[in-house]
């Protein structure tokens, strides 16, 4: 409902606060090489064409990104600010594009590229250009969510959380794929990407609807990690809170979510 999606909107664009304003990286020359994005030849009327086209479709911070051998993370109140982005559809062609690549700089600028698109979004409608893609989008988003690299891992998170504050429903088709990637994140030590990966799942929580948001948790509670059953536990106690109790006696869940729970009642973990 309205409330839900307020809400929602609400923590996504709070749950930003904390992200530093950038993140440099050491590169070498050899690496400083690999991760120039391909169409940004060195030298040339070729390659300062690629640049202005670079310019125009990530934004000129990132294009500085580069030049320092470095990328920069941005936190969601500062993405309106941001240069405005290309057309939803060249937006999503370009991003998928990067994506498919193998230069990671590139690919974490495509998703700060995606992350521009949802937030210059205005109304309620969602582009069609984005719902046309949005399976490809999820699941290239998702190992990016589960890479090694801890910059495109967070960045994943975040862009996460603002879908989901932005696509609402849109996204129940995948949440099978989304969630579980996300509870894993959120049981790992690295606690930038973990607490990303919180806040994209309590922003699920009050986007999707009751059953879906559920299920996904109490599917989660299987998982062979301990860690992570005990955050898929920790999920699902809040998504009820936010369902509401009273609300919850009456639902078709009800028989689950007494049996997820004992059984998590046997857990060793006390954090379970």
């Amino acid at each position: 409902g309205k409330n839900g999606a307020s809400r929602a909107r609400s923590l996504a664009e709070g749950g930003g606060g904390t992200e530093p304003h950038g993140v440099e990286r050491a590169a070498t020359d050899e690496n400083k090489a690999q991760h120039t994005p391909r169409r940004l030849a060195r030298g040339g009327a070729k390659g300062h064409a690629g640049a202005n086209i670079a310019t125009k479709l990530l934004g000129a911070n990132s294009i500085d990104a580069y030049a320092t051998g470095g990328v920069r993370e941005l936190r969601t109140d500062e993405l309106k600010s941001q240069p405005k982005p290309p057309p939803t559809d060249v937006a999503v062609r370009e991003a998928l594009r990067e994506l498919r690549g193998d230069d990671w700089a590139a690919q974490f600028d495509a998703i700060n590229l995606l992350r521009r698109v949802f937030a210059h979004s205005e109304g309620d409608t969602v582009d069609p250009a984005i719902l046309a893609q949005l399976h490809s989008l999820n699941l290239l988003l998702i190992g990016f969510a589960d890479s090694l690299r801890s910059a495109l891992a967070k960045n994943a998170c975040v862009c996460f959380r603002e879908m989901f504050a932005r696509l609402g429903r849109h996204m129940e088709a995948d949440l099978d794929q989304v969630v579980p990637v996300l509870i894993k994140k959120a049981a790992e030590s690295n606690g930038f990407i973990c607490d990303e990966a919180n806040k994209a799942l309590a922003v699920m929580a009050h986007s999707v609807s009751d059953g879906r948001a559920i299920g996904a948790f109490a599917a989660c509670a299987a998982h062979r990690n301990p860690s992570a059953r005990a955050k898929a536990a920790l999920h699902l106690s809040r998504a009820l809170e936010v369902i509401g109790f009273a609300k919850l006696l009456h639902s078709r869940e009800l028989d689950r979510i007494v049996s997820v729970f004992a059984n998590l009642l046997t857990e060793g973990l006390s954090e379970t």
